[in-house]
């Protein structure tokens, strides 16, 4: 019988340098033991720190996943088998043969023994098989819908994951109250867009009078004490910001309060910089919480079998759920990349991104909640390329057999 295996990751806590290091883009992982089947990222990142700032010192920050799953969970005790006694002989209409082209999808047993199935344990019983006529051999059951034809049926989102918002999360710097509407009110964002188009992107860009913002929304952070005041993703409703503060491990160069998704903040902004094409806040002052509260809204996207892309989903918060098609390739750093083919019919395919350490195949599932980065960005001079870069833990959920 088909079994899902619940797993906990507990990963190695690495040194706290988020914010400084070589300058690729970060990746974090963690676990946080839950005990449910899936790897869920728990409380902190490993965000090596060497992707998004400029410091150049190499280090690695800190990942504090909390998990020691027991093993005692979901397990399938693989006793469920098809016992052959019922009205399943064997010889009836579904042969094994036709079924995804290959005559043993998911090969698991789950079938009920009690239709037109072969009654030999190959036909799953998990897709559009049902196991009681309607799978015909040359019906429903084509090997390239939901039934992938290896036994596995495509990968869905999982609605239970939320990353860091609202009160399914459970990381500490984790709140607001996720919606499906966008952000109405201004908070200045745009006015870092209007300076970078009069003044170009060659360089980092300081500002004679400061650029005052009033009432942005925390979105998304970093998943540790240290970077989640360095790491920060902020929207109103026009633009969304990123602020990536340098300073290595200097414990004030940070924002001055410890922050949390769905928080409001204002402050004034008195340098931007770019790397890889992706504009950063880098040099700020007068940060201060307009609402410590953490129930303000925060929007995020449904991507279901939509693509994702620059002009609609940059640095906006995304749930999308798919299935790791390809292994993982290097791509910066100890990161490796994997084709992530997610929809109906797992028609589109985005790049997602992770720090080696993972323990992640082929045919895993995997949610992401969490902001859409670029590799290049768009002030690059070569065509941007949007990236699920899980650089918080809590921003995927993996899923394994």
């Amino acid at each position: 019988m088909k079994y899902k295996l619940m797993v906990l990751f507990s990963v190695f806590a690495f040194a706290l340098g988020a914010c400084s290091g070589s300058e690729d883009p970060t990746m974090n992982t963690g676990g946080d033991g839950d005990g449910d089947s899936s790897y869920d990222a728990g409380t902190g990142d490993a965000d090596a720190g060497n992707g998004d700032g400029g410091d150049g010192d190499g280090t690695t920050d800190a990942g504090n996943g909390d998990g020691d799953d027991t093993g005692t969970g979901d397990e399938d005790t693989g006793i469920d088998e098809d016992t052959g006694t019922g009205d399943d002989t064997g010889t009836d209409e579904d042969a094994g043969t036709d079924d995804a082209g290959n005559g043993d999808d998911a090969g698991n047993g789950d079938d009920a023994g009690n239709g037109d199935d072969a009654g030999n344990g190959d036909d799953a019983g998990n897709g559009d098989d049902t196991g009681n006529g309607d799978d015909t051999g040359n019906g429903d059951d084509t090997g390239n819908g939901d039934d992938t034809g290896n036994g596995d049926p495509a990968c869905e989102v999982d609605t239970d994951h939320w990353g860091q918002l609202g009160e399914g999360s459970t990381m500490d710097f984790s709140g607001g109250v996720p919606t499906l509407d966008p952000l109405t009110e201004s908070a200045g964002l745009q006015q870092i867009y209007d300076a970078i188009d009069a003044e170009g992107h060659d360089g980092p860009i300081t500002f004679d009078t400061p650029l005052e913002i009033n009432g942005a929304t925390i979105i998304a952070t970093g998943g540790t004490d240290f970077t989640s005041t360095r790491q920060i993703w902020l929207a109103d409703g026009e633009r969304v910001a990123y602020l990536h503060r340098l300073g290595g491990d200097d414990p004030e160069s940070g924002v001055p309060v410890q922050t949390a998704t769905g928080q409001k903040v204002s402050f004034t902004i008195e340098t931007v910089d770019f790397f890889d094409g992706v504009a950063q806040i880098r040099e700020f002052s007068d940060w201060t919480l307009d609402a410590a509260s953490t129930e303000n809204p925060i929007p995020y996207t449904e991507i279901g079998s939509d693509e994702i892309t620059m002009d609609d989903h940059f640095q906006q918060i995304v749930r999308v759920g798919g299935r790791i098609a390809t292994d993982g390739v290097p791509c910066g750093g100890t990161r490796l990349c994997y084709d992530l083919v997610y929809g109906d019919n797992e028609e589109q395919t985005v790049t997602f991104r992770i720090f080696e350490g993972i323990d992640i195949y082929v045919d895993d599932c995997v949610t992401f909640t969490g902001p859409v980065s670029a590799f290049p960005g768009p002030y690059h001079a070569d065509p941007p390329a949007v990236q699920l870069d899980a650089r918080n833990f809590d921003w995927m959920r993996i899923e394994f057999d």
